[in-house]
């Protein structure tokens, strides 16, 4: 908080300013649980999107467009678990 005079902040929390602090905290913890999510969703999407194109190309049946999503979902694991490392680092 700052004095209406133009004073210099204070270095105390008051309850309110706390509470806001976890919130923020959490709110930020929520977003990148979306973004893992995401990037899981998208990894698998595109590994079997390629695959698709071309099992069609080549003719391969369901090949590689099981193989692209299996991959995709490495790729994914992959990703959440270096982002699951990387906010218990920040605890």
């Amino acid at each position: 908080m700052t004095a209406f005079g133009g004073g210099t902040m204070v270095g105390v929390l008051t309850g309110d300013e706390d509470c806001m602090a976890k919130d923020e905290r959490e709110g930020a913890s929520g977003s990148r649980m979306l973004g893992v999510g995401l990037e899981m969703a998208v990894s698998v999407g595109l590994g079997m999107a390629v695959g698709w194109w071309l099992d069609g190309k080549f003719g391969w049946g369901r090949l590689a467009t099981v193989t692209g999503s299996v991959v995709g979902l490495a790729g994914g694991m992959y990703l959440l678990i270096k982002q699951a490392l990387e906010m218990n680092k920040d605890r």
